[in-house]
């Protein structure tokens, strides 16, 4: 809105002015060339937003798959014993006991290492994606800034004249120079002349006699301070 640029116009004080008088293009129903370019960019970086979080701490495997390794090696040594026992007739209960207790720890420990390693890629995969969308959305939001920056020059051009108009009924106003140049108080007060604004603007520059004097001039309901 206009008024938060010109809401408050007091010497020494630098307006954006072009931003401004962008604002007060739009207020008066003029739309930028770039309008349905930067509105296709908002709903994608909107998108992408919602999309996208923070990169995920990928999982750390709880069992290494050396130490399933290590187990496996363990279990065929003693499956060799079982066997060279059966062959020469004869059975060892707490090998065999061992065996079995091992074969089942093994089990376990492979499925944990299946989990962990299927998680770790899930967590990788997720953050490459979120890596490829923050990637675009900077280079969404670059795109956007620039945009940005090119319809408010458009627009701000389109009040060139309106506005030396209304520098040059100013009382005590000075030569015009161009839109994007004057950023003191008078050029505010132009501004503040050509916006449709309904808030009183506080003016603390001594260039009105009266209230009166300052709203008349500037067409908007002011406060002298």
């Amino acid at each position: 809105p206009v008024y938060e640029y010109v809401g408050v116009l007091t010497p020494g004080r630098s307006y954006p002015i072009q931003a401004a008088l962008a604002a007060v293009a739009r207020a008066r129903g003029h739309r930028s060339s770039h309008a349905a370019a930067l509105a296709e960019l908002e709903t994608e970086l909107d998108r992408l937003a919602v999309a996208g979080g923070e990169t995920a701490a990928e999982p750390k495997r709880t069992v290494a798959e050396t130490d399933v390794a290590s187990l496996r090696e363990r279990l065929d040594t003693l499956r060799g014993r079982i066997e060279e026992q059966r062959r020469r007739g004869t059975a060892d209960p707490e090998l065999l006991a061992e065996f079995q207790d091992l074969a089942a720890t093994l089990s376990e420990r492979t499925l944990e290492t299946t989990a962990a390693k299927q998680a770790h890629e899930r967590a990788q995969a997720a953050n490459a994606i979120r890596r490829d969308q923050l990637e675009r959305r900077l280079k969404l939001q670059d795109r956007h800034h620039n945009l940005e920056q090119r319809a408010r020059r458009e627009l701000a051009d389109r009040m060139t004249e309106p506005f030396h108009r209304a520098l040059a009924a100013l009382p005590g106003a000075p030569e015009p120079a161009t839109t994007t140049s004057p950023t003191d108080v008078t050029a505010a007060l132009a501004v503040t002349r050509l916006a449709p604004i309904q808030a009183p603007v506080a003016v603390a520059c001594e260039r009105f006699p009266t209230p009166v004097a300052a709203s008349a001039a500037l067409a908007a309901p002011v406060v002298l301070v």
